[in-house]
């Protein structure tokens, strides 16, 4: 490293950079000014030519950005890095930027992209021989791969390696958070394995171990983790015993998906002893959760399928109809984030049936509204107009109803892909036709098309072409008008992010036409019943009453 000053200035402006840096760290939680004292710190490094401070500062400044340009600061810390850094390797850098870019997408339930970022990033860890980094990198993988991808032996695999190279550590305190997490990922991963007695040793080794150090947060971990597997080789009073002790534990930490998970197997335990009031009360308990933050466990479905089977049991078909479509929402959730991976077949073939049993209940309870509709038609003319209206209503709600699901659970926003020629010729070179379909496809990954601007015009000048030939490519590859194409894309995008961005429900029609590119509301309404066959008022109240039930 290379200061460029003399030994004086140079101090001078390490304790100028070592100021701007308490001011950041003291204003971390608001990003205007946090980003300010990262651009000030960037700067600052920048002066002082040491590598490993600029990258520093692009590392804040992505951690004080808006995703687009937090993970362009990321890129810009792993380019600058590969430039850089390669003749001196940093302790931390290029592998933390690869560690918060894994982590932001993991956050976002991007998955797939999360443990691309980490192999990449393992890659680098291990051509720099960064022991820290290579098994962090593998832990998350490993993670990804048991919680994610039902890759659960590959996953143990992962996990008792990571475990040994930090068991082998003399001063594991340094260290204990990265120890007891790999220990605590080993006891599960055995517990789902089936692998009872292992999960119980390491539960145990885990238990005794934080408490020696005086760690109370894994200590409890511990003990939930044995609960679980407890209830699960059919010793419900011990599960029991460990899992309300650990309860408000979860509670005062968030933890709201191994909550959830806790009150399913404290529901499973209850009823294995015939206490089948408890077992109720925790399985809507664990319901609440779900309703409220949609998070949940794939192993907690059997809790979800007792609720639809107790209020059958009862005759509630009203309650029963509920269960099936919280069931129903789940099994939509589930499969959408677990895409492309395997064992599928089984949840499919269970959300068939569901489906059909819904459409029974529904078409059961179709017949009780028209008989009860039927003897106000036989009193009074006037029944029959109100029957009528009623029915034309309750079967277009029902067709809104079953679009809105279709939507949410597929993630197809457009009711049938239309098919069209692409094969005809129009009259456009060959290699202007794919240059424009490639520069669309970035067109589309950047979302240009959230431009209130954007139209014909401005699109084909972006794109390095003209209007009649874009028009053209369009029409051939799309199957649409560039107007169509581009509303096509602010309707998509409006719908995933009201999917995925709770905050986004909450704005009004106007403010989310604007915020996706529309000049009015009239002209996103038009454009978003078009493309969806829903109301976009009607699809938001839907989603905030899923949220709020």
């Amino acid at each position: 490293m290379s200061y460029g000053q003399d030994g004086t200035d140079s101090l001078k402006q390490l304790n100028e950079l070592t100021s701007i840096y308490q001011k950041y760290i003291e204003n971390e939680d608001n990003f205007e000014i946090a980003k300010k004292h990262a651009l000030n710190f960037k700067k600052k490094a920048e002066e002082l030519k040491v590598d490993e401070y600029i990258c520093y500062g692009y590392y804040y400044l992505a951690n004080s950005s808006d995703e687009i340009n937090k993970i362009q600061y990321l890129d810009s810390i792993i380019y600058y890095s590969s430039k850089n850094l390669s003749q001196e390797p940093s302790q931390q850098f290029p592998e933390l930027a690869y560690r918060a870019k894994a982590d932001w997408y993991y956050k976002k339930r991007k998955f797939s992209k999360s443990l691309d970022v980490l192999l990449e990033g393992l890659n680098v860890a291990t051509k720099n021989n960064k022991p820290y980094y290579i098994n962090d990198f593998n832990f998350t993988v490993g993670l990804i791969k048991s919680e994610r991808l039902e890759q659960e032996k590959d996953a143990l695999t992962i996990f008792r390696t990571v475990y040994q190279y930090y068991d082998k550590k003399d001063d594991k305190e340094n260290e204990k958070g990265e120890y007891f997490s790999s220990l605590f990922a080993l006891a599960d991963i055995n517990r789902k394995l089936g692998i009872n007695d292992s999960a119980t040793f390491y539960n145990t080794l885990g238990f005794k171990n934080a408490q020696k150090l005086g760690d109370t947060f894994f200590t409890n971990y511990f003990s939930y983790n044995e609960g679980l597997n407890q209830s699960y080789v059919g010793h419900s009073e011990i599960a029991i015993d460990s899992l309300l002790h650990t309860l408000e534990f979860l509670k005062e930490h968030g933890d709201i998906a191994n909550l959830g998970l806790a009150h399913y197997y404290l529901g499973k335990s209850y009823l294995a002893t015939q206490n089948l009031n408890k077992g109720l009360f925790h399985f809507t308990k664990m319901d609440s959760i779900f309703q409220a933050d949609h998070i949940f466990n794939i192993e907690q479905r059997a809790g979800f399928e007792y609720l639809v089977n107790f209020h059958k049991s009862k005759g509630d078909k009203i309650k029963q109809l509920e269960a099936i479509e919280t069931l129903v929402k789940l099994d939509s959730i589930y499969m959408n984030q677990y895409k492309g991976i395997r064992d599928l077949m089984d949840l499919r073939f269970d959300r068939l049936s569901l489906l059909k049993e819904r459409d029974t209940l529904l078409d059961t309870l179709d017949e009780q509204k028209l008989k009860s509709k039927k003897t106000i038609y036989f009193s009074a003319v006037i029944g029959v107009l109100l029957l009528s209206s009623t029915l034309v209503y309750y079967k277009k709600q029902r067709t809104y109803k079953l679009r809105f699901n279709e939507i949410m659970s597929t993630g197809h926003v457009e009711e049938a892909a239309k098919e069209f020629d692409n094969t005809e010729e129009i009259g456009v070179p060959d290699k202007i036709v794919e240059q424009i379909l490639a520069n669309l496809s970035m067109f589309e990954k950047e979302e240009g098309y959230l431009n209130p601007k954007m139209n014909t015009h401005i699109l084909a000048e972006m794109l390095g072409t003209n209007s009649k030939y874009l028009s053209k490519v369009i029409n051939q590859h799309k199957g649409q008008s560039i107007i169509i194409y581009i509303n096509n894309l602010r309707i998509d995008y409006a719908v995933k992010r009201l999917k995925e961005d709770s905050q986004f429900r909450n704005y009004t029609i106007k403010a989310i036409a604007e915020e996706v590119g529309f000049n009015n509301p009239n002209s996103f309404s038009s454009a978003f019943e078009k493309r969806t066959k829903l109301k976009p008022s009607y699809f938001v109240k839907r989603i905030l009453d899923s949220s709020n039930s």
